[in-house]
């Protein structure tokens, strides 16, 4: 057995740790409070403690009510979670935008975002939408973006207009058969 020999394998460099060692090198360390540092980190803050992957559904507000909306079977969602960091992807897609007026906002992210990359400005990760499909229509050069602000679980969606002013997306912008195609990356506390 190669154990407590740091130049082939498995070694014990204290109390309730094992590393992980290739030609005399330490490539990783299970730490005994929890997490997985690489190459000699013995950092606990910069351990992996978290991975976690799923399903999620996207919902759709306008001025937070949803009244009327109905969803595609294509409608749904995956992500990782790697730590704190959070990649996720969704679809959207309406039978029927409902009857609610007001600001679009994409819903029930897997996870509240944290207040740990902005300051005060509270806005925490970033949407990308990849497609669309019958929305912003009547906008000339309608740039769909959106954001996730601190303690949410939502994307707030915007467009900028030709004067380059960002704009809230509202229920005006979306027909019934709209479809979005977006992802999304943000922290969590």
């Amino acid at each position: 057995s190669n154990k407590d020999d740091p130049n082939t394998g498995i070694f014990l460099p204290g109390s309730d740790v094992i590393g992980f060692t290739t030609g005399g090198t330490e490539r990783a360390r299970i730490l005994a409070g929890g997490g997985l540092t690489f190459n000699g980190d013995t950092a606990a803050s910069n351990a992996l403690d978290d991975y976690d992957e799923g399903v999620w559904t996207p919902t759709l507000t306008f001025g937070g009510g949803n009244t009327g909306i109905t969803y595609a079977t294509t409608t749904g969602g995956s992500y990782v979670k790697i730590g704190r960091q959070v990649i996720l992807h969704g679809r959207l897609k309406l039978n029927s935008k409902g009857s609610s007026t007001g600001k679009a906002i994409i819903g029930g992210l897997p996870f509240p975002a944290g207040n740990v990359t902005s300051g005060t400005s509270g806005i925490e990760g970033d949407a990308y939408f990849t497609y669309i499909h019958d929305i912003a229509g009547n906008e000339d050069h309608a740039n769909i973006t959106g954001f996730v602000d601190n303690g949410t679980t939502e994307i707030d969606m915007k467009w900028n207009d030709d004067s380059g002013n960002t704009q809230n997306i509202e229920d005006s912008h979306f027909e019934s058969g709209t479809s979005l195609s977006f992802g999304c990356t943000y922290p969590t506390a």
